[in-house]
């Protein structure tokens, strides 16, 4: 067996629940919070967190129209926040989860 059975039983109905698969989600949805606002990633959200102690990450994503990648890092000044999105999807980028540092965000997004 490669996966985790669904449940713990001698035949679970499904095998195909990754091992540790709950760590990669937390990254991409509570680290970099990617959230897709409309059917097929059409429009996303981007309000990433920066836990206490932890500097830096990058977070990519691969959705339906392609590759969303977040990139944050705390600076001595102020926190770099680097967003890339396929092109034709609407991004809307919330900056709150990262403010709470006190640190000013300076925000390069990209389409495409």
């Amino acid at each position: 067996m490669t996966t985790l059975g669904e449940y713990w039983e001698t035949n679970p109905r499904s095998h195909c629940h990754d091992m540790m698969g709950h760590v990669i989600e937390w990254y991409y949805n509570g680290i970099a919070r990617i959230r897709a606002e409309e059917p097929g990633f059409a429009k996303v959200t981007i309000r990433p967190f920066l836990p206490e102690g932890m500097k830096e990450f990058t977070c990519s994503y691969c959705s339906v129209r392609g590759k969303i990648k977040v990139h944050v890092k705390e600076r001595e000044d102020d926190i770099l926040l680097e967003v890339q999105v396929p092109e034709g999807v609407a991004q809307k980028i919330d900056t709150t989860g990262l403010e709470n540092s006190g640190k000013r965000v300076n925000v390069w997004a990209n389409n495409g």
